[in-house]
């Protein structure tokens, strides 16, 4: 008798638990999980290596994201992998340099800077520097 008293409990939770499973709201399952839109890189980066010329190996890498922070690294790494095999340097020393920005501002700043000159905008937060003595 204590064997059917718990299979009809086991049955009954079970059924509980899927009424509850299926009253939940269906779109929290559609949700992106991705916060720093890391599938979008590629398409925003997608005109940096026609950019450049074909016997560049590495570039420069500046942007506006506090460094260490985690939209930091995740911009420079989604930007290190979108673009292999062209090697990303941090800070702008490289005679080309890639800006990955994250607001118009941290762009606009970038884009005063005495030392860089601009080759191109290729929107979205993505520009494309030369240094100015080269």
């Amino acid at each position: 008798m204590r064997a059917q008293y718990g299979i009809w409990a086991a049955g009954l939770l079970a059924l509980v638990g899927m009424l509850i499973f299926a009253a939940t709201d269906p779109t929290v399952n559609d949700a992106p999980r991705d916060p720093y839109m890391v599938q979008a890189q590629a398409d925003r980066l997608a005109q940096v290596i026609p950019t450049l010329p074909p016997d560049i190996k590495a570039i420069g890498y500046v942007t506006d994201a506090a460094a260490g922070s985690t939209l930091d690294a995740t911009l420079f790494g989604t930007a290190q992998y979108t673009l292999a095999p062209l090697l990303l340097e941090r800070g702008p020393n490289a005679e080309w340099v890639l800006g990955n920005f994250s607001t118009p501002a941290g762009e606009q700043a970038a884009i005063a800077t005495p030392a860089l000159r601009l080759v191109r905008d290729l929107g979205n937060g993505v520009v494309i520097f030369r240094q100015s003595g080269r």
